[in-house]
């Protein structure tokens, strides 16, 4: 995959976090163009079909609510601090799996559920 490409999919996924965790702080019309272009892969030719818009009126709406949902992830950090909740839960549980081979503990696999419980929990399971 192109470095081009990557960038693309790494934006796409960033927008899709963030329009998870924000979006109910845009306008119902601003979420569905949204979700219709980062979620869907729509294009702007489609979403101005569906709208009855122009494509520029389109892109316009997607860049700037875009751009007010990465100010909301600025000024909180929600997605940044769930990711790292997420991501130091699956550490301890891949720990938890090492030291339970070394001892076999009932209390280690209770641990060890609960932490994958959480880590579901994360992933919206």
């Amino acid at each position: 995959m192109e470095v081009k490409q990557l960038k693309l999919l790494e934006n796409n996924t960033q927008m899709c976090w963030l329009l998870d965790f924000y979006g109910g702080m845009l306008t119902d019309k601003q979420q569905e163009i949204l979700s219709l272009y980062y979620e869907e892969d729509y294009s702007l030719t489609e979403i101005s079909d569906i709208f009855n818009v122009s494509r520029q009126n389109i892109y316009d709406i997607i860049y700037r609510a875009s751009n007010n949902l990465k100010k909301y992830e600025q000024k909180l950090s929600l997605v940044e601090r769930t990711l790292n909740a997420r991501d130091k839960l699956q550490k301890a549980q891949n720990l938890l799996k090492l030291l339970q081979k070394d001892i076999n503990s009932k209390n280690i696999a209770e641990i060890e559920y609960n932490i994958a419980k959480a880590i579901k929990l994360f992933e919206g399971e």
